[in-house]
């Protein structure tokens, strides 16, 4: 038996609110007075599930209802304590063949973070995020680099004669594992940053 969800038309509405993704990880103390909302919202785990099946894919209150395995008026209840408490919103509004309104739900935030410790702060641990994330990111894209040049490289080497393969058994390719691609390109990245962290250092 197909949901009602899967019956939409899924057109976007004309008053559409959805807007590019350039929100930020929300970073509480743990004993900020938002944490304790934050605690008291997320006290039940159908609250719980319900936000982090939202992160994984924005949806509407009858497709959680479905993946829950819950009533919907049991989703609508905990999606009305998660918008109350700013963690989730509206992302966009379908509407079904015969016009009725459909809302879809996303994290309020990219990711929420709880922190203890002396001399942390928000600015801080927000800096350190965005650090890791960079990080990440750079070695992910030199690794693809140089796995892409590593093959290329391989494939316009000297091509092997006619004849010389069936007198010498099959010729190998040469490919460049996965962890050997991925600790090329951390060491590459590794390197790029320290460079530029050392010209930064002696500007100052």
């Amino acid at each position: 038996m197909k949901s009602i969800s899967q019956l939409l038309s899924r057109r976007q509405s004309v008053k559409s609110i959805q807007q590019e993704d350039n929100a930020e990880p929300t970073v509480l103390a743990i004993d900020d007075e938002s944490a304790d909302k934050i605690f008291t919202a997320l006290s039940l785990g159908t609250t719980r599930s319900v936000l982090t099946s939202l992160y994984k894919k924005t949806k509407t209150a009858s497709e959680i209802s479905d993946d829950a395995e819950t009533s919907l008026q049991n989703v609508s209840y905990h999606l009305t304590k998660l918008k109350e408490n700013n963690l989730v919103e509206v992302a966009d509004i379908w509407y079904s063949d015969q016009g009725k309104e459909m809302k879809v739900y996303k994290p309020a935030d990219e990711a929420l973070v709880l922190f203890a410790g002396e001399d942390l702060t928000q600015s801080t641990v927000l800096d350190s995020i965005r650090s890791v994330i960079g990080v990440v990111a750079t070695f992910s894209v030199v690794s693809v680099l140089i796995n892409h040049l590593f093959r290329r490289f391989a494939s316009s080497s000297t091509p092997v004669p006619a004849g010389v393969g069936e007198s010498l058994g099959e010729v190998t390719t040469y490919i460049l594992p996965s962890g050997a691609v991925f600790f090329l390109g951390t060491l590459f990245a590794a390197v790029v940053l320290i460079g530029i962290r050392y010209h930064q250092e002696r500007r100052l």
